[in-house]
């Protein structure tokens, strides 16, 4: 079976008082053809709130939502898939809370971010496929 490599990243504004409370995203897709699909957007309190039923205070979305975000997104593309999946992050503490099994972490603010990465594994692996995320160094080169 052929991998799918995803590469994420998010980053935060700063200065504008308005701007803070929203990440920038983006997962770059190559199959294994070589062909690349890029996804890329905002994440603001709607959002987190609508997609993960999350209650965030204005100015408490940081950088981690969108790490996380970007790696559930790009996750969601292949929820139907059979196909082995590696994510590739610059994000450690993305990987430490979804796929390290904490209690602290799962009961914590990110609660709901980990429950969704989790079903999506489940899905994929009850369909045949794997997923493994790996971390990469960031802003290096």
């Amino acid at each position: 079976m052929d991998t799918i490599d995803i590469y994420t990243d998010a980053s935060h504004s700063h200065g504008h008082p308005h701007l803070r409370h929203f990440i920038g995203y983006a997962g770059i897709i190559m199959d294994y053809d070589g062909n690349e699909y890029h996804l890329r957007g905002e994440i603001h309190q709607k959002t987190i709130r609508d997609y993960f039923k999350l209650s965030i205070l204005p100015g408490n979305i940081n950088v981690l939502h969108g790490e996380m975000f970007a790696i559930l997104k790009s996750l969601w593309q292949f929820r139907k898939s059979d196909e082995n999946i590696r994510i590739f992050t610059d994000s450690q503490m993305s990987m430490q809370y979804l796929t390290m099994s904490c209690k602290k972490w799962k009961n914590g603010r990110y609660k709901n971010l980990i429950t969704t990465y989790n079903k999506l594994v489940d899905k994929i692996s009850k369909n045949g496929g794997s997923v493994s995320i790996l971390w990469v160094k960031g802003h290096d080169g």
